[in-house]
């Protein structure tokens, strides 16, 4: 493992039972992230993101492979070890509201990780959730409210604060923006950046919008029913894709401008193939405008110079 990079995933596979078959909700992924750096995962919805995230911080096991966290293998863990790993590895929910103990103050909420993973006293966890809700601009008149009594954004920032509160290494962001509105989301985002630069934080940012993906990632991977497709440095994706289907969610992102009405989007048409005990092959096989026999066969993820990968039999 590169000493730069602080989780290394080899050939990771997760399936779930769907009676006498298996749905494959993360196919063979590999990749590795640099210390500091953001990886943003994008698809459509049920493409394996959020499985994903939650086999890398060991919440659900992983079905073969591995997940070296600062060469530590997260599959392979026992409880008491990944209890040991926990204020390492943090995540951000998309929905706050139902991450949160309604019968908990936002005090309380962000106190309780510092409280099972320190052993700092009454007075120096009170001083830390103080010196938290500063960090993440939430006012301290919020100290002693319940979360029905705040705003999604402010909800957001409470979920950020508790996955900060114990100096992780790593957290994983799923979706934390895509409940807020735009305005709430470009503060959540900044937010996200500063803290990245004051803490040293290393993201996974999972969403479905590309553009947030733009603002935020140094690298992003595309996945497609499980498997990713295509992965490389955030410019060469924007301005170089060469999956068809990297090239039709990008032709999808709106841009305000005026030549935006002589943009062509790239529809994807035909059936979406079933990721219970797939076939061989592309599993964009049957929605891509390029396809040929040739795709009916497995195709791996392949090197083309720069960092930059794509599983497709045109490269």
């Amino acid at each position: 493992m590169n000493d730069m990079n602080i989780i290394e995933v080899k050939n990771l596979k997760k399936y779930f039972p769907v009676g006498k078959k298996q749905l494959h909700a993360v196919d063979g992924a590999s990749f590795t992230v640099a210390q500091g750096t953001t990886l943003g995962v994008v698809g459509e919805s049920g493409c394996g993101k959020t499985t994903l995230g939650r086999v890398l911080l060991g919440l659900i096991p992983a079905t073969s492979g591995d997940v070296l966290f600062e060469g530590q293998n997260v599959t392979t863990c026992s409880p008491k070890q990944l209890r040991e790993l926990r204020s390492k590895l943090q995540i951000v929910f998309q929905d706050p509201f139902s991450s949160l103990n309604p019968h908990n103050t936002i005090a309380q909420s962000i106190e309780e990780p510092i409280l099972l993973n320190t052993k700092l006293n009454n007075q120096e966890r009170i001083d830390r959730v103080v010196e938290i809700m500063e960090m993440v601009g939430l006012p301290l008149e919020y100290f002693n409210s319940y979360p029905f009594e705040l705003d999604p954004g402010r909800l957001q920032r409470v979920g950020i604060a508790r996955a900060i509160s114990v100096n992780p290494k790593l957290i994983v962001c799923d979706e934390p923006v895509s409940a807020l509105d735009v305005s709430i989301q470009a503060q959540i985002l900044n937010l996200l950046m500063d803290l990245q630069e004051k803490m040293g934080l290393t993201y996974i940012f999972i969403t479905h919008d590309l553009s947030v993906v733009h603002h935020l990632s140094d690298t992003i991977m595309v996945m497609y029913l499980g498997e990713c497709v295509e992965m490389g440095d955030r410019e060469q994706i924007f301005t170089n894709p060469l999956h068809p289907y990297t090239k039709s969610l990008l032709s999808a992102i709106p841009i305000p401008s005026y030549k935006e009405r002589e943009r062509k989007v790239e529809l994807i048409k035909g059936e979406i193939t079933s990721a219970v005990d797939p076939q061989e092959g592309c599993r964009f096989y049957s929605r891509c405008p390029h396809a040929t026999e040739a795709c009916k066969a497995k195709v791996s993820l392949r090197d083309v110079g720069g960092n930059h990968r794509v599983a497709c039999v045109m490269y």
